[in-house]
């Protein structure tokens, strides 16, 4: 009935792994970036479909405010 989902920044914030970024090259880190929109999207559409569970999102993501109007989300920027 309740899902808490800590850390999902979207790749925005220097949250991510620095070791692994490190061993990226510049098209993997590029690769990141590009599917950082679909990325919301998807987790978006997850939680606009499942009405009846309460999403609670801890993050430092930029979220826009579509985004934000979800009636089951509350988005706590921490």
């Amino acid at each position: 009935k309740k899902i808490n989902i800590f850390g999902l920044d979207f790749y925005e914030t220097e949250y991510f792994n620095f070791k692994l970024l490190d061993k990226m090259d510049l098209n993997e880190k590029k690769m990141l970036f590009d599917y950082k929109k679909e990325f919301k999207i998807f987790v978006k559409y997850i939680i606009s479909k499942h009405q009846k569970i309460k999403f609670n999102l801890y993050t430092y993501a930029n979220l826009k405010e579509d985004f934000r109007k979800l009636k089951n989300l509350n988005v706590t920027n921490s």
